[in-house]
């Protein structure tokens, strides 16, 4: 389908409309919303289109910013999937143009933006910060100047926080927020809070004027995520169960020989490591007679033992005459590794057809791995178990070797039970 049918798809849904089903639904915008401005715009498109002289950008024309004449600022956003209520204005001083999102159509009507207009009108003319401080939406909008210089997905972090402080929040003082009202915010126990945080944090610093000389608050004062931090997750909260580990085993298993995640998903599972150093593994990295094999991970140095499945597979694909410098090569460009989005996406398929929940991931196995290891009495180093600081010596080698045998023997032992 081309670029501009999809513009002219009745709100996303994707049905092609007709041009004169284009014409009687943007005629209805116009007149739900009270707004003429656009109205001959979309019938001189209209004719040209029945002349067949039309151009494919005239409706999306006719679909852009809609101006209210008699309320400077106030301006209708149709876009293809939600219509939002804008005030545009101009700060007593300042040189640019700001936008506050007033409400979306249709929960806003017409009356009620204008309601709105009226009152952030008479804000702005009386100069907006109060002596308590400034408003958490005109803190967004100062944000949102700094951030289209500085962020790269400004307009994502934009109506993030938008939505963080929409409703009673939109007039809070900044200055006043509590740690418990950033926790309220924050959301810890809903995804994404690490996320939250983390542009809170830096809601604050550009507020306080810490990453430009741009601040509308004082530096001295004591940020409300400060002293604030998630608390790790306990392997209890994701704890899961060996019945969950077999399902997700022969599920792997059942993949077709040809697929070549395959292998991968399975040195996984027997050496207990996440996805991207498997991925970015190179054959210089390997030391397939002493059967370990040194990473980077984070900028650091790490060793791994491999189990002894993986080191069988990893001599038989070496002896291929088409091997190249990586491990898992990526399937389009055979010079770069393996993408980690790759292995992760397919492990969310087989989830699902396994009926597994989020809590099933690389890091609960390999929990789940080591509180089993150290009930059958052996010592498991703690994080970053099972990755090394350093190279093992002839010792830990032995304890290491028998402690992924007995591992890899209780998952096949678990597959058959299942």
């Amino acid at each position: 389908m081309k670029k501009s049918d999809k513009a002219h798809q009745n709100d996303g849904v994707g049905i092609k409309m007709t041009p004169k089903q284009q014409v009687l639904a943007l005629l209805d915008q116009c007149l739900a919303t009270g707004v003429r401005g656009r109205v001959q715009a979309v019938i001189k498109q209209a004719i040209a289109d029945i002349e067949g002289q039309a151009k494919a950008s005239g409706y999306q024309h006719a679909e852009s910013d809609i101006n209210e004449a008699d309320y400077p600022g106030l301006i209708f956003k149709v876009g293809r999937h939600k219509r939002r209520w804008v005030y545009r204005y101009t700060p007593k001083g300042a040189t640019s143009t700001r936008q506050l999102t007033l409400g979306y159509y249709p929960q806003m009507d017409r009356q009620a933006a204008i309601e709105a207009w009226q009152q952030h009108r008479l804000e702005q003319q009386g100069a907006a910060p109060t002596e308590q401080g400034t408003p958490l939406r005109q803190g967004v909008e100062r944000f949102a100047e700094w951030a289209q210089v500085h962020r790269r997905r400004s307009r994502a972090e934009v109506r993030q926080l938008e939505s963080l402080f929409a409703g009673e929040w939109a007039d809070r003082i900044g200055e006043s927020l509590t740690q418990e009202e950033v926790e309220a915010l924050v959301a810890p126990q809903q995804p994404g809070a690490k996320h939250r945080l983390s542009l809170l944090r830096l809601f604050f610093r550009v507020a306080r004027g810490l990453e430009s000389d741009q601040g509308w608050m004082s530096p001295g004062m004591a940020c409300p995520c400060e002293g604030f931090s998630l608390t790790r997750t306990t392997a209890l909260s994701h704890k899961i169960g060996w019945r969950e580990v077999g399902r997700y085993h022969r599920a792997v298993l059942a993949l077709d020989d040809s697929e070549p995640l395959k292998p991968l998903l399975l040195m996984q599972l027997s050496n207990l490591i996440g996805f991207k150093p498997l991925c970015q593994l190179s054959w210089s990295q390997l030391d397939l007679e002493r059967g370990f094999a040194r990473l980077q991970v984070e900028g650091k140095t790490r060793f791994l033992m491999l189990s002894s499945d993986t080191l069988a597979w990893l001599k038989r694909r070496h002896r291929q005459p088409s091997v190249g410098p990586w491990v898992f090569s990526c399937p389009t460009d055979s010079s770069k590794p393996m993408p980690e989005s790759y292995p992760v996406k397919l492990m969310g398929v087989l989830k699902g057809q396994c009926g597994l929940d989020r809590r099933f991931t690389t890091a609960s196995i390999r929990e789940l791995a080591s509180h089993w290891l150290e009930e059958q009495g052996r010592e498991v180093p703690k994080r970053p178990w099972p990755l090394l600081e350093e190279r093992p010596n002839e010792g830990q080698v032995g304890e290491l070797i028998e402690a992924s045998k007995i591992w890899v023997k209780r998952l096949h032992i678990q597959k058959a039970a299942n």
